[in-house]
């Protein structure tokens, strides 16, 4: 046998700096830079609004279809 140091032995919970990553010490676990972020959320909002406003239209069109 050699004169190896003894292995550590295995963590089972996670480190504290693998635990936080809300952002507020400028850690991101997203992996979605903050300029892309805002973009996803203007697009992804406006598609919401866009698929809003297609139900409103079909809800009056067939108001109107079924009303005379």
């Amino acid at each position: 046998m050699t004169d190896q140091e003894p292995r550590p032995e295995r963590r089972t919970e996670p480190m504290a700096d693998e635990v936080s990553g809300d952002g507020q010490d400028g850690t991101e676990t997203t992996g979605i830079a903050p300029r892309y972020r805002v973009l996803l959320v203007v697009a992804w909002t406006l598609v919401a609004l866009l698929l809003g406003y297609g139900v409103v239209n079909i809800v009056i069109t067939a108001s109107q279809l079924f009303t005379g």
